[in-house]
């Protein structure tokens, strides 16, 4: 199904349209149409990439906070440490309290900033 919308467009905006349009051999509304579709996707893959971005952001953060957490547990919230605490159960408390519905990487700081997890599988021979 499929809608038609009236949107306004400066002259600017809507001549860079045409012109990358043209170049795709399409019309400016299918364009547009393809150009937004394409960018809500990956709106909606940033927010799937929330654990990546915090992730990312505790390893730029790492050096400050093996100088200052070292051995603690960090809430990492958007790039920012939000709180910290030697108690992990305490700290996840508080945040259920304070962050319900978002994403909060809680790790323990340690000299390693990413540890390896190892998984051990037993088979009992038949």
């Amino acid at each position: 199904m499929t809608l038609n919308v009236n949107v306004p467009l400066s002259n600017e905006i809507y001549e860079r349209a045409q012109k990358m349009a043209q170049e795709l051999d399409k019309e400016v509304p299918e364009f547009l149409a393809d150009y937004l579709a394409q960018t809500l996707v990956q709106i909606d893959n940033k927010q799937e990439t929330a654990p990546e971005r915090e992730r990312a952001a505790y390893l730029a953060l790492h050096p400050t906070l093996l100088k200052n957490y070292q051995g603690q547990y960090v809430a990492v919230y958007q790039g920012e440490v939000i709180d910290h605490d030697t108690d992990q159960l305490a700290l996840v408390g508080r945040l259920d309290q304070t962050h319900p519905d978002e994403f909060v990487l809680v790790r323990q700081v340690t000299a390693d900033p990413e540890p390896e997890y190892r998984r051990i599988a037993i088979r009992w021979a038949d």
